[in-house]
């Protein structure tokens, strides 16, 4: 029997970045912990994908993300 990866805490997976499809020009970037807590965080206005791809990348290298200011878990 082979057992998966043992996830760390909070350690993000199913992450995905995308165009949001009911905002215009808006980028979100989702993701489950561990917990299978979701989160969700959109970018709208100047520069939306650039600062959406920045906060992908910075939670898949496992860094905290420095722009985002508010997150909702739920």
């Amino acid at each position: 029997m082979t057992m998966g990866k043992k996830l760390q805490p909070l350690e993000p997976r199913n992450l995905a970045l995308m165009a949001d499809l009911e905002l215009e020009g808006a980028w979100r970037v989702e993701y489950f912990d561990s917990d299978d807590a979701e989160y969700i965080a959109i970018f709208a206005g100047q520069s939306a994908e650039g600062r959406a791809r920045d906060y992908y990348d910075a939670i898949e290298r496992g860094a905290p993300a420095p722009s985002l200011r508010f997150a909702i878990r739920r």
